[in-house]
């Protein structure tokens, strides 16, 4: 719709528009905060093409339209081409993902660091951890958190499965891994240090701390908020809304199925620690989970879509593969999952041009 920048993504422009180059690794206008890298992009092209509203939207479309693009390959290459339809098109009509690809805001490169860390560690494994495939996990783990805060939660977490599969079936790729993992956590810490802690505002953690999960002892309420984190994850980001009983069998299958499964334990492992990770550092008080509601609350948590998406269809493929006719099945599945999404997508005004 080309609408105007309103409330957050208008204060981050400020910072954009007022600092120079160097000034942008410091402390940002009006207690915001954005990825350094994604900020000089941005400056870059709006000292180009002047500093409008359109300009500054175009490094986040940039970033939305590559990670359709990106998770297209993911899905084929993970599930298959029969099965692919299940992830992508429901992911294609995301509402979350739309809206943040046409914010200046950080949030549609999380999604795409998400994807394009995952299709890296997928290649990997398929070109069974050779050197290359070893280099670039490493060069998208340098690269993503100077554009998205939470690629390093991916990068650790694929990181690890990379590990755990290289144990139990390409030994000879251990070492190199944990080294490729100290130089990529490394290099974040060094970033952290010098640059995000000191320029983060604290009011930030104060605004958001009852996105931080509770722990795990009696009393916290630790079950019933996580049941209602993975019923809100489910309506936003993921953006099934109400419509949550097909997607919740699909994510739990697809969980037990990943864990049990020998042909699928590789490929489950790759989506679901992660999202391990995602849940220890919520506990330990460094990220924020916020779902539900509507997608502009579900921002925090938009990086970690592709994993549900591609939870549920590794699921309802499990399930549809116990039909007589699996393709029939599959497709069916894929349009009721793609349908609702994709139908309040639509009703929602801002989407209606």
């Amino acid at each position: 719709m080309n609408r105007s920048l309103w409330l957050d993504p208008a204060m981050l422009a400020l910072s954009v528009v007022n600092k120079g180059y160097g000034e942008l690794f410091g402390q940002l206008e009006l207690r915001q905060s954005a990825p350094v890298g994604f900020l000089l992009v941005s400056k870059l092209v709006g000292s180009l093409f002047g500093y409008k509203d359109l300009s500054l939207t175009v490094v986040p479309f940039l970033f939305g339209i590559a990670s359709l693009i990106l998770f297209l390959r993911l899905s084929c290459r993970m599930l298959g081409i029969t099965a692919a339809p299940l992830a992508f098109l429901p992911f294609a009509a995301c509402s979350t993902a739309v809206l943040y690809s046409g914010e200046f805001k950080q949030y549609s490169g999380d999604l795409f660091f998400s994807v394009l860390l995952l299709l890296v560690a997928h290649n990997a494994i398929v070109r069974r951890l050779d050197g290359r495939s070893i280099l670039a996990f490493v060069c998208a783990g340098l690269v993503g958190p100077w554009f998205s805060h939470t690629a390093i939660l991916v990068a650790a977490g694929t990181g690890m499965a990379l590990i755990v599969h290289a144990r139990a079936r390409e030994r000879r790729a251990v070492v190199p891994l944990l080294m490729a993992g100290t130089v990529v956590v490394g290099h974040f810490l060094a970033l952290y240090l010098l640059q995000m802690r000191p320029t983060a505002s604290p009011v930030l953690f104060t605004t958001h701390a009852k996105g931080f999960a509770p722990l795990p002892v009696p009393g916290s309420g630790f079950l019933h908020w996580w049941w209602q984190t993975i019923l809100g994850f489910i309506s936003h980001p993921l953006g099934f809304g109400w419509w949550r009983g097909l997607p919740l069998i699909g994510m739990g299958v697809g969980a037990i199925a990943s864990l049990f499964s020998p042909n699928r334990r590789t490929t489950g492992m790759l989506l679901l620690f992660p999202l391990v990770v995602l849940a220890a550092v919520s506990t330990a008080h460094f990220y924020p989970i916020h779902t539900g509601g509507y997608p502009t609350k579900a921002r925090f948590v938009l990086f970690a879509a592709p994993f549900g998406f591609l939870l549920i269809a590794v699921g309802l493929d499990a399930l549809s593969r116990r039909d007589p006719r699996p393709a029939l099945a599959s497709a069916i599945l894929a349009c009721l999952l793609a349908w609702l999404p994709f139908d309040s997508m639509i009703r929602w005004p801002r989407f209606r041009r």
